[in-house]
């Protein structure tokens, strides 16, 4: 592959990596909990199957209910 193809393809995933940090900026605050709860869980899990200690998990209640808006 050339360097103008190399830089070229770099300067792709810069762009879709800059859309997708805007698309996630723009997240109401709930999603974006429920998105950071999901990765602890995930970090955990991976964890527990390299048997290294895992770190404590913020509880799913911090996320508001459908009731409270």
């Amino acid at each position: 592959m050339s360097d103008e193809a190399t830089r070229a393809l770099a300067e792709k995933a810069f762009e879709a990596k800059r859309l997708r940090r805007m698309e996630l900026a723009r997240l109401p605050i709930e999603q974006k909990l429920e998105i950071l709860l999901d990765l602890q869980r995930t970090v955990n899990e991976i964890a527990r199957a390299a048997g290294r200690p895992t770190k404590p998990e913020w509880p799913r209640e911090i996320l508001p209910g459908p009731d409270t808006g």
